[in-house]
Order: structure tokens, then C-alpha cells, then sequence
């Protein structure tokens, strides 16, 4: 291990993989080292919409890491299926030599064994070895969303959280956003719109969110759609005046 065509690298550095640009062949080879080593399930269709290739591209870059997706069933019978990465190296490790002309490949982690003096303090290096996938990279930032708990513990419709906390996290509010939101929803909780049928026109958190609901103007008058006098209390009260000036 102290000699060979290959560094080690940590797995922590998949945060810095491109988010909105194509790949590069050193990303790619990062990103398919880190779902080998972690025995990710993986699709050919899965790369090719994170590294922005074409499935065909992706197909040679795979030849040419010699590495293949082992599905559990033929594709031309059984398709949208996640397959294993699969080291189509078959020379025996003698032969794999640092001379080797080929520009890049895929270590065969699998082969090697763990360091014997790893010490505590390598809780970091540890902690990297957790969520390598490269498929669905994990969030930059796990921190609860600033703000949703008192939101969602605000919202009178509890349905659909997760979508909810997705939609919160795509506006991304700040202060001044995140008090305009918990105002206008305080407003809406009074509206008749809301009040009336018990609830059943209120959206979903999502909905809500997603439409910008906030910015409606409802109306919090409770007695707009109060009911109408009693026709036939009406009409007898008529007939009653009539009575009365009949006899005046």
C-alpha cells in the first residue's frame, strides 16, 4: 500500500462534487470509486443524469475504469432495475503493476485490508466512511430547517410533513420572509375560508407554500356568510303588518 498507481482520498470529499455542471472523468472515477467501495445498488440511467453524460459515454467510461453493473435479471426482459458495480479486472494481483499504461481504472478495494493501527483519533477519517453514496448526495446541510417546527406546529392541516419541510427548504427564508409566512398564516387560521366546513378547503403545508398562499388576501369577517332570516318568519311578520293597518 506504500506503492502503486493509486492515493487514497477521503470519502468526506464528496461534498465538493459538482452540483451544476457535467462531471469531469476524475469526478466520475471519484464518485464510482466511493459507490464500489460501498457496494451502492447503481443504474447506468442514475449516472448519467448525475455526471449531465450521455448513456453511452457513461458505457465507455465504464469499459475503459473496467468496472460493469451486474443487474439481478436480464435487462431485455426485466427493465428499471439497480444493479452492483462489478471489477471486470480478472488479471491476478501480480500482475497489476504500477507500470500499467491504461489512464485510469478502478481500485479493487475489496482486495485490501484495513489498516491495523488505525487510532482513535481518526474518528473523522471513520465518520467519512458513513453515506458514501454518490447517487443521491447527502444534504450540505443537515441543521433543522430554521423555522418549519414553528410553522408546521402552526399549521392546522397536519398532512403531508415531508413535503412540507421539502417545499420550506426550497424557499430557503430568511428573518424577515420567515415572519411574513407564521403572520400570514395566523391571519389565515381566522379566516372564513379556513374556518368554515370544518377545514376541509384548507391545503396542505405544501400547497400552501409551494402556491406562496401567504400573499392571499382572505377574509377573517365571520359573519360575511352568516344565514338569512327564516323565510316563513318573513313572511308571517308581512302578513301580521297587513293585519294591523287593516284595522287602523
Amino acid at each position: 500500500m506504500r506503492r502503486g498507481g493509486w492515493v487514497p482520498i477521503s470519502k468526506g470529499l464528496r461534498k465538493a462534487l459538482p452540483r451544476d455542471r457535467a462531471y469531469t472523468e476524475l469526478e466520475a472515477a471519484y464518485s464510482l470509486q466511493m459507490d464500489f467501495d460501498s457496494d451502492e445498488e447503481v443504474t447506468l440511467s442514475g449516472y448519467s443524469t448525475l455526471w449531465r453524460w450521455s448513456k453511452d459515454k457513461v458505457r465507455r467510461f465504464l469499459s475503459k475504469m473496467m468496472v460493469e453493473i451486474v443487474y439481478p435479471s436480464d435487462t431485455a426482459l426485466r427493465q428499471n432495475q439497480r444493479g452492483k458495480l462489478k471489477s471486470t479486472d480478472n488479471r491476478p494481483k501480480a500482475d497489476r503493476k504500477p507500470t500499467d499504461n491504461r489512464l485510469i481504472r478502478l481500485i479493487n478495494s475489496r482486495d485490501l485490508r484495513d489498516v491495523p493501527d488505525r487510532r482513535p483519533t481518526d474518528d473523522r477519517q471513520k465518520a467519512d466512511r458513513r453515506s458514501d453514496t454518490t447517487i443521491e448526495p447527502e444534504p450540505l446541510n443537515k441543521k433543522p430547517l430554521c423555522g418549519f417546527d414553528e410553522f408546521w406546529s402552526s399549521y392546522p392541516k397536519k398532512v403531508g410533513k415531508a413535503p412540507a419541510c421539502k417545499a420550506w427548504a426550497k424557499l430557503k427564508p430568511d428573518d424577515d420572509l420567515r415572519q411574513t409566512i407564521l403572520a400570514a398564516l395566523a391571519s389565515h387560521r381566522k379566516s372564513v375560508q379556513w374556518q368554515k366546513d370544518d377545514g376541509q378547503y384548507i391545503p396542505n403545508a405544501a400547497t400552501w407554500l409551494n402556491q406562496r398562499r401567504w400573499e392571499d388576501e382572505l377574509s377573517t369577517d365571520t359573519n360575511e356568510h352568516a344565514p338569512e332570516s327564516d323565510p316563513e318568519a318573513g313572511r308571517q311578520a308581512e302578513a301580521m303588518a297587513k293585519e294591523i293597518l287593516g284595522h287602523g
